[in-house]
């Protein structure tokens, strides 16, 4: 499964691609929801998980966008 993650803390993208990697999904990281939905213009992904609160645009105005 591809998986899009907005997700701006490092800990936490680096602990959500560790246990989704060993899952096996390929995992890709977006800092901000800006990021997302610029990389949801790139590529197809299965699910996004969306963080809430993130600099730039955050979560709420990026699902908005996305749909």
């Amino acid at each position: 499964m591809d998986i899009l993650v907005a997700e701006d803390n490092a800990i936490n993208q680096t602990l959500i691609k560790k246990v989704l990697g060993k899952m096996g999904h390929h995992v890709v990281i977006a800092e901000d929801g800006q990021q997302a939905i610029d990389e949801l213009h790139k590529a197809k992904y299965d699910i996004v998980l969306m963080d809430m609160l993130m600099p730039v645009m955050d979560g709420i105005t990026a699902t908005k966008e996305i749909r």
